[in-house]
Order: C-alpha cells, then sequence, then structure tokens
C-alpha cells in the first residue's frame, strides 16, 4: 500500500467532456512476509478524458510513468530485483462523483503495459482512492 500526491488542470472541450492532464508522484511497490518490501515511486504524467453526467463522472487515458526511487527493504538476496526500467507506460480507467462543486471522490485502476524490470513478465497494477480539491 501506498499514497500519492499531485496536481491537475482540467479543460472543457465539450458540454460534458473534459481534458484533464495531472502530474502525480505515487509510492507504488509490494510487500509480503515471504518476498520483503519493494518501495517503488514514480512521476506519473496521466491524460485523462474525463465524461460528466450530473454529478457522476468517468474517466480514461494513457499514463507515463518516470521511475524516482526504488528500494528493495528486507528482500531476500536471492530474489531481489534490479535493473527497473525508467519509464512505465500505463492505461488509466476510473470513475468518481463531485461532492461539491471544487470536492470529489473517485477511484482509478492503472494497469502496466511496459516490463518493470528488463526480461521479465513484470507490470504495474495499481488502484487508487482519492480526494481531489480543486483551487482554480
Amino acid at each position: 500500500m501506498g499514497y500519492s500526491f499531485g496536481a491537475y488542470a482540467s479543460f472543457k472541450i465539450a458540454k460534458d467532456l473534459k481534458l484533464q492532464p495531472e502530474v502525480i508522484w505515487s509510492l507504488q511497490g509490494e510487500k509480503s512476509e515471504n518476498k520483503g518490501r519493494y518501495d517503488i515511486s514514480y512521476i506519473n504524467i496521466p491524460v485523462m478524458l474525463k465524461w460528466t453526467e450530473g454529478r457522476f463522472y468517468t474517466e480514461l487515458g494513457p499514463q507515463l510513468g518516470l521511475l524516482t526511487i526504488n528500494t528493495s527493504k528486507s528482500v531476500p538476496e536471492e530474489i531481489q530485483l534490479s535493473n527497473f526500467e525508467i519509464f512505465d507506460f500505463s492505461i488509466n480507467v476510473g470513475l468518481g462523483y463531485e461532492v461539491f462543486e471544487d470536492l470529489s471522490l473517485g477511484i482509478r485502476y492503472m494497469q502496466g503495459l511496459t516490463n518493470l524490470v528488463q526480461d521479465r513478465n513484470l507490470k504495474n497494477s495499481v488502484i487508487y482512492l482519492g480526494v481531489a480539491y480543486q483551487i482554480f
């Protein structure tokens, strides 16, 4: 389990459609009793298309991630991973609810499309639960 924070801008394209570029710092990783803990963080740059219907919204878009931190706390040496890829390409899909004009709650699923490590079939897969507050 990790956390994330970031900023976004929203541009109206049509009555119920917005383009929403974002910049998010995200702590991702894995923790298990027999494998130890990997902490991997990224600066993620998703570009979401956001459809609204009343107070509900759905969103879909690609994401580019740039690896910033890679640690392997308490991971046994024989199963430690190295040579993590610097870039991660992903696709996001989500939905949410606008509680107030400037406050919304959402859930988003991110599926990695590229391998995390060379020559290994390991991809990011993240579920985000989020609160967004619009300042401007």
